[in-house]
């Protein structure tokens, strides 16, 4: 029955090939570029964590000294700040993935600080040729200074 095969029908199966490989690339792309995000997300929860941890370690004494506080140890905004904006600064020159890190913002209530800070992730975008985008990511920490 060769002969009543037409000429559209040799090769058919060639372009349905190289279009299911276009697409798992695209999907690879997709995963990849997903995963890293989420990785790099990881990441900075875990710079924000340790961000809150070292700021909440500025202590008000003006305020100490005047109210003798009993539970929770006052933390002092604007050193607060500084312990932070150095911690940020830290990370960026040590090799991490997170770029761009930015501290949103920082308050702070008596004994507790509550951090939050923003970094940019450009995306690879190995399947989309020359062009690129950045995702911006954030990651919340707060932390205590309690007095034993």
């Amino acid at each position: 029955m060769r002969g009543s095969e037409s000429k559209f029908e040799r090769g058919s199966i060639s372009p349905l090939i190289i279009g299911a490989v276009l697409i798992g690339a695209l999907l690879l792309g997709v995963i990849a570029d997903s995963a890293r995000v989420f990785l790099v997300h990881r990441e900075l929860v875990r710079l924000a964590d340790s961000t809150a941890l070292a700021a909440a370690t500025a202590l008000d004494l003006n305020s100490y000294y005047s109210t003798g506080s009993v539970g929770s140890m006052p933390i002092d905004r604007d050193g607060a700040w500084q312990i932070a904006q150095r911690w940020v600064a830290q990370s960026r020159n040590s090799t991490s993935h997170v770029q761009n890190v930015q501290i949103s913002s920082l308050a702070v209530d008596m004994g507790t600080i509550q951090i939050t800070l923003a970094a940019d992730v450009p995306e690879r975008d190995f399947y989309a040729i020359g062009r690129s985008h950045v995702v911006t990511i954030s990651a919340s920490a707060s932390a205590s200074s309690v007095r034993k």
